[in-house]
């Protein structure tokens, strides 16, 4: 079953929804944010118990990100 979401959003929430759109290789914004979804629920599922993960870059630099709060 399809269902109809309406957001709004300001105008830096659209560059980026516009921006993310390129990056994810979708052309519509409900493509944009069943990615983030998608993202979401993997990040979530690899958190630790303290609800954070470390993502490391291209330059091998790593980040925590707290996914909880």
């Amino acid at each position: 079953m399809s269902r109809k979401t309406t957001l709004d959003v300001d105008a830096d929430t659209e560059a980026l929804l516009n921006e993310l759109k390129v990056t994810f290789g979708v052309k519509t914004n409900a493509g944009v944010i069943r990615k983030a979804l998608q993202l979401s629920k993997f990040m979530a599922s690899e958190a630790d118990e303290n609800h954070t993960v470390v993502i490391e870059n291209k330059k091998h630099e790593k980040t925590k990100l707290l996914l909880a709060g």
